[in-house]
């Protein structure tokens, strides 16, 4: 491996991007009961993704936030969300039938994109899902409308360090996914949305930390999205270049951040 070559260094790790699958919970009845979303979510083991294929290089993601946000990251969101048995138990109680669940992907969009959808799969089969991956040559066939646009691979970019910039940006009336049909209408989306304005646009910090948190709890009670981990970006340099990556996934190579020994 690189890191053992003596004349490299491997540099880099998580950004301010958090990797996850988007649900089409309107396009297919499948996944209309946000049970059954929340059932995906808890059958997921993040740790073991990081651990086993991402050889630790990155963090696991179990909420839609990143420690950047400062005073609006908020902890007390972001606990493990594993847990199979809870996930089996929602299953049953939203009366599931073993209807196929179509994941729709690119082979090697994001990193290790395959591997980590067939790892996530088998996870969803053990918990009783009947998961079927589609793999599909680009994003317009991912994301054509269709019964069969139920998951999808996504990333949830933070533009700038705060959640405007990340979950609602995203999630928010007229962004892609709301107006190619993948929400259905909900009390909790549409507070969600009330809330998102008043992220947007307070200048109050509580008022702003307030509803944040409301967001939060609303998207747990009926979630359009699954946070898996944060996107990592690695990279390999030779050991006479002094250059650090930074956390925006763009190539700084400015005069301050690069030099030749």
């Amino acid at each position: 491996p690189l890191m053992n070559d003596g004349k490299i260094d491997v540099v880099g790790g998580p950004i301010d991007n958090i990797y996850g699958i988007v649900f089409d919970a309107k396009s297919n009845p499948v996944l209309a009961d946000p049970r059954m979303r929340q059932a995906i979510i808890h059958a997921i083991d993040r740790d073991l993704l990081v651990k086993a294929l991402f050889a630790g290089q990155t963090t696991p993601a179990n909420s839609f936030q990143l420690k950047t946000f400062g005073e609006l990251y908020l902890p007390g969101f972001d606990k493990k969300r594993y847990d199979p048995e809870l996930a089996r138990k929602l299953i049953k109680e939203a009366g599931y039938k073993g209807e196929p669940i179509v994941w729709r992907i690119q082979p090697a969009y994001y990193t290790l994109e395959m591997t980590v959808t067939q790892a996530i799969a088998g996870m969803l089969k053990q918990a009783g899902l009947n998961v079927r991956i589609d793999v599909k040559e680009n994003w317009t066939q991912v994301e054509a409308a269709g019964k069969d646009r139920i998951l999808n691979n996504a990333s949830f970019s933070a533009f700038f360090p705060d959640p405007s910039s990340q979950l609602w940006r995203r999630m928010k009336p007229g962004s892609f996914w709301d107006a190619e049909g993948y929400f259905p209408e909900s009390p909790e989306y549409k507070r969600f949305c009330e809330l998102g304005k008043v992220l947007d646009t307070e200048i109050d910090p509580s008022r702003r930390k307030a509803a944040w948190a409301e967001m939060l709890r609303l998207f747990d009670a009926n979630p359009y999205a699954c946070p898996l981990y944060t996107l990592p970006m690695i990279y390999a340099k030779q050991k006479n270049i002094e250059w650090q990556p930074g956390t925006q996934g763009s190539l700084d190579l400015s005069a301050a951040n690069l030099r030749f020994k």
